[in-house]
């Protein structure tokens, strides 16, 4: 009986080990920045935002009444990070096309508009991913804050933890990277 629960630990303690080295890794950065940083981090890379705001998040991990704390949005022309003094600020929105001149790196290789679903998907390599082409759902959402409603849109997600990241392409071209958190 030993045995077993000894054999059932040591698996468990493997599978967090590798679960949890997809969140580890610098996956996403912007200007070198990494997509979990310092308020410091990213006020000197990219200096004071346009406006700082308090989301209101009924859920999630960046909703205060949810995590008891409150949190803050960077918001810059293209992308907002979104945290608190006590925890990292996380890149919560990317607007691909809007940031064109900034160095955008997924698993260290540069990605931009131009960045194709296959190109990604190559990037993304053996990490655990979901692609979802449906008409509903997410999609359904990212194209109605679209101008154009006649293109084809669709969602590359790597998951985190409980979080994840999604990646929407327009017409087969990234066009937004946005942050999620479980409800």
């Amino acid at each position: 009986m030993k045995k077993e629960i000894s054999l059932l630990l040591l698996l468990m303690l493997f599978a967090t080990s590798a679960f949890s080295q997809q969140k580890d890794k610098v996956l996403i950065t912007l200007n070198g920045v990494n997509a979990f940083a310092s308020k410091t981090e990213i006020l000197q890379q990219f200096g004071e935002p346009i406006a700082i705001t308090k989301p209101d998040y009924e859920c999630g991990f960046l909703s205060s009444d949810e995590q008891g704390e409150v949190f803050y949005s960077l918001e810059y022309d293209g992308f907002t990070w979104t945290g608190n003094g006590k925890r990292d600020y996380v890149l919560e929105e990317l607007k691909i096309g809007k940031v064109d001149s900034l160095l955008i790196k997924f698993q260290g290789e540069l990605v931009s508009q131009n960045t194709s679903s296959e190109k990604l998907l190559e990037i993304v390599g053996n990490l655990e991913v979901s692609v979802d082409k449906s008409k509903g759902g997410r999609n359904e959402w990212f194209k109605s804050t679209l101008k154009n409603k006649g293109v084809e849109v669709f969602c590359i997600t790597v998951p985190l933890y409980d979080d994840a990241y999604h990646f929407y392409f327009v017409d087969d071209r990234l066009d937004l990277i946005a942050y999620w958190s479980p409800y």
